[in-house]
């Protein structure tokens, strides 16, 4: 059994072999930052001292399988719509946000974004000025990869972590060697990574600041070569034991993240539910028990499938650490966070939001009062301040003018 996974829309699936070329425009104006998607990045890998390894076919079909489920013919894998880079809007007011091209990775990017502000809001000293647009950029690349190393790191149980990435030159050498099997479809892009492992946190932040490079151009797929990175850091057999059941997937049936995905990144535990702690609801030799986040977590979680009755969000990712929750609203992934310190629930304070998908022109900040006791109506009132109560119940919410997402 397992709470409910969590989508947010429909995945396009095409062979990964167009990797060269530039992703599917969006309706409407871009505001991402011009790369030049057409061609693989034009700076070569920095090494790192240690040897590194091409991938195996068997890790290839193992991966896809955790990832995604199914085997042989039925094995998933990423479309296009994953098959972005890791970059930055080039609106000037929101340096600090990543751009997600199509719908898709917000799980996945949701995450690297909460991570991104840890470093910025908390690790900096001091502070990031994020209404400094010159300072936002001159630390938010570093700020980057410290996010994605964390990551890494925290779901290889902070003992040790993987990289992997489409390296040209490693890949034109194993291309056409890997051929279909009935075990294992190719994609043209799994079976051709190259991994490295690092042993210390440290060692594995210089590496990814030294080739960031490598995830911000569009033909080496960051998003799809980075979250095979926190997979591969976990090991895939340890995934598959914290899952409730052998039918979890990391990457649900419409190709979006499930929780044991985000539980996996933010805690290192590939855990199916969000409520505190597991649950055991076994009965005489009929075994069931439910795994759900046993510690705190610096980054939190609120969800509208709690309004919905659907689930329970623990105190562990309710009252996370830290002032930043990566909000699932109408089955999609986004972030809210605090700029001024953890707020005051007797008191009025500010939350400042942010979509990478929305195509935000400016800062969006949110007024909150928690002792208005407004009662909420879930048929009219906009869902993200339904999830907004379920922390702060009758809660007030002030837009300051940003037009309410619905």
């Amino acid at each position: 059994m397992t709470g409910p996974s969590i989508l947010c829309g429909v995945v396009m699936v095409s062979p990964l072999s167009s990797l060269q070329l530039a992703p599917k425009a969006l309706a409407g104006p871009s505001n991402r930052i011009d790369v030049n998607t057409a061609r693989l990045s034009p700076y070569p890998l920095i090494p790192v001292a240690g040897p590194s390894n091409r991938i195996d076919v068997n890790t290839a079909r193992t991966l896809r399988e955790v990832i995604f489920g199914g085997k042989g013919s039925e094995l998933g894998e990423f479309g296009d719509n994953w098959r972005q880079p890791l970059h930055f809007t080039s609106v000037e007011t929101l340096g600090y946000g990543l751009w997600q091209e199509q719908g898709g990775p917000c799980g996945l990017l949701a995450t690297i974004q909460a991570y991104l502000m840890k470093h910025l809001l908390h690790e900096m000293k001091p502070p990031c000025d994020l209404n400094d647009a010159t300072n936002v950029k001159q630390h938010r690349r570093t700020a980057l990869a410290a996010a994605l190393a964390e990551i890494l790191w925290v779901a290889g149980g902070r003992k040790s972590c993987v990289v992997c990435l489409y390296v040209p030159e490693d890949a034109d050498q194993l291309r056409g060697q890997n051929i279909r099997t009935s075990v294992y479809r190719p994609d043209n892009f799994t079976e051709l990574l190259t991994m490295w492992r690092f042993n210390s946190h440290e060692s594995v932040r210089e590496f990814l600041g030294h080739n960031m490079h490598m995830l911000e151009h569009a033909a080496h797929a960051g998003a799809v070569s980075f979250f095979y990175s926190v997979v591969l850091s976990k090991g895939v057999e340890l995934i598959a034991q914290e899952m409730d059941n052998t039918e979890c997937t990391l990457v649900g049936k419409f190709g979006y993240c499930t929780m044991e995905a985000i539980n996996l990144m933010l805690v290192g535990q590939a855990k199916s539910n969000v409520f505190d702690g597991d649950k055991d609801l076994s009965e005489g030799t009929d075994i069931m028990i439910l795994g759900g986040v046993n510690q705190k977590s610096d980054i939190g979680l609120l969800t509208l499938f709690e309004v919905y009755g659907s689930l329970e969000v623990g105190s562990n990712l309710k009252s996370p650490t830290l002032p930043i929750w990566i909000i699932c609203s109408e089955s999609h992934f986004s972030l809210l966070f605090s700029a001024a310190g953890y707020p005051n629930e007797y008191r009025p304070f500010d939350l400042m939001y942010y979509d990478e998908l929305a195509r935000q022109e400016g800062p969006i900040r949110l007024s909150v009062d928690p002792t208005a006791g407004q009662v909420k109506e879930i048929e009219s009132d906009p869902p993200l301040e339904l999830v907004l109560a379920t922390k702060w119940a009758s809660c007030s919410v002030d837009w300051n003018g940003a037009e309410k997402i619905l």
